[in-house]
Formats: C-alpha cells, sequence, structure tokens
C-alpha cells in the first residue's frame, strides 16, 4: 500500500519533501492494518505523533497543508484520476478515506 500511496500523492501534485507526504502515508498503513478507515481523525493523528515525535496539531497541520497543496498545484492530471473533477477536500479524514478506498480498489482489481 505505501508503494502506491507514494505514487498516487506524487501524480495528485504533492511533494515528497513536504512532512505532510510522509504523514499521509503513515495514515495509509495505520488504516490498512485496520482494515478501515478510523472515524476519529484525532486517534490517528496521535499515533502518528508519537511515532514521529511531533505534536498532534503539527501532524494535523502538514497533512491539511500537503492536500491543499496538491489540490491547488496539481498540473498533472493525477488529483482527476483519483479524485474526479468535482471533489474538494472539505477535511483530512475525508481526504484521506477517500484516497485509501481508490487504492485499495486498485489494489483488489489486480
Amino acid at each position: 500500500m505505501r508503494e502506491r500511496a507514494t505514487k498516487a500523492l506524487l501524480n495528485c501534485g504533492i511533494p515528497m519533501n513536504q512532512s505532510g507526504f510522509l504523514y499521509i502515508l503513515d495514515a495509509m498503513e495505520l488504516f490498512t492494518e485496520h482494515g478501515a478507515p478510523f472515524t476519529n481523525m484525532r486517534m490517528v493523528y496521535e499515533i502518528i505523533a508519537r511515532k514521529r515525535k511531533h505534536s498532534v496539531a503539527e501532524i494535523m497541520e502538514n497533512i491539511k497543508y500537503s492536500i491543499e497543496f496538491g489540490f491547488n498545484n496539481c498540473k498533472t492530471g493525477g488529483w482527476l484520476t483519483y479524485f474526479g473533477l468535482t471533489y474538494t477536500p472539505k477535511t483530512n479524514g475525508n481526504y484521506l478515506a477517500y484516497l485509501w478506498e481508490r487504492l485499495r480498489d486498485e489494489e483488489c482489481k489486480e
């Protein structure tokens, strides 16, 4: 899942040098281990914060920044591939859950 998520994030215009990139990958791995997206994103942020030794607020803000960066700067069409024309990220949790579902569907089709 991590390799597939890395490719998706890069295609969506999110650069690897942003902290949020790594935290989104961590979230995808947590969802995969759990078998589904968490309904309480605070728990996801706390797990990642402990793992990365940063505050929950830093994790949340870095993920949000990376999502917004990708949405506003994607020139490759990757955003359309994963989210379609009408999808705009409302919350980190919505974006992460939607991305995980798309990646899981791709994996099942192979």
